[in-house]
């Protein structure tokens, strides 16, 4: 397997740390709902609540975002390979200030986050379904006739209601987490969901077994040239 210049290139830009901050930059709420999230200027999650003033994320460094690894193959070049995170709890954000765009106008949804350039661009969309107290983020990297193979991962690692045991468990249709008592928060996902104690970053680190306490779901995919994009959806009941 042939590793051209652009590898280096490309470990270097995944390691890189161009975050703007882990705090809400684009806030959206419905209170005839009871429920609202923001958005960092990353695109990542920094509030979740529902009902309002109810936080399921860390107030002080929230952890929600994704991550990628990807194989492509440049034409007359050989192989090449791009990682990196965008989750600004851990100080990794590798893209870069993205173009943000609201086409329905400010405040409102959805909201386009767009990354252009070397090596790559990628791309994501967030949207709600307020009625179902849910909100749907969906992140993509155009093939360009390069990217071919790897892995698209989204994690959410979460304090529901910031002070009761949180307690993980599968569906059929994902996973989800919930307190006695109190709110339960579900991630679906096309890709695989799973969960695992603590603060993970991917699937290999899930584990099988049911669990009460601080943990985190992960929703992971595999990319291809046909299936370029990963949809989560975080709905709380």
């Amino acid at each position: 397997m042939k590793r051209i210049g652009l590898l280096t290139v490309v470990v270097l830009a995944g390691a890189a740390a161009f975050g703007q901050g882990n705090t809400c930059k684009y806030t959206f709420a419905f209170p005839q709902y009871s429920f609202q999230f923001c958005l960092t200027g990353d695109g990542t999650l920094a509030m979740l609540q529902s009902p309002i003033g109810v936080n399921h994320l860390d107030t002080v460094n929230p952890i929600e975002g994704w991550s990628w690894d990807l194989m492509g193959t440049v034409p007359h070049g050989g192989d090449v390979f791009f990682s990196g995170q965008q989750i600004p709890a851990f100080g990794s954000s590798s893209l870069g200030p993205p173009t943000v765009t609201q086409p329905n106008g400010a405040g409102t949804l959805p909201i386009r986050f767009d990354w252009h350039g070397f090596p790559a661009d990628m791309w994501e969309i967030v949207t709600a379904q307020p009625g179902q107290r849910s909100v749907v983020l969906k992140v993509g990297v155009p093939p360009k006739g390069v990217w071919w193979g790897g892995t698209l991962t989204r994690v959410i690692t979460l304090r529901l209601d910031g002070k009761t045991v949180n307690k993980f468990r599968r569906l059929r249709v994902g996973a989800f987490a919930y307190v006695d008592g109190g709110e339960a928060l579900l991630m679906r996902s096309p890709a695989g969901v799973c969960f695992g104690p603590g603060e993970i970053f991917n699937a290999s680190a899930c584990t099988a077994t049911p669990f009460n306490g601080y943990g985190t779901l992960v929703a992971e995919g595999n990319y291809s040239a046909d299936a370029s994009s990963l949809a989560v959806t975080y709905k709380i009941f």
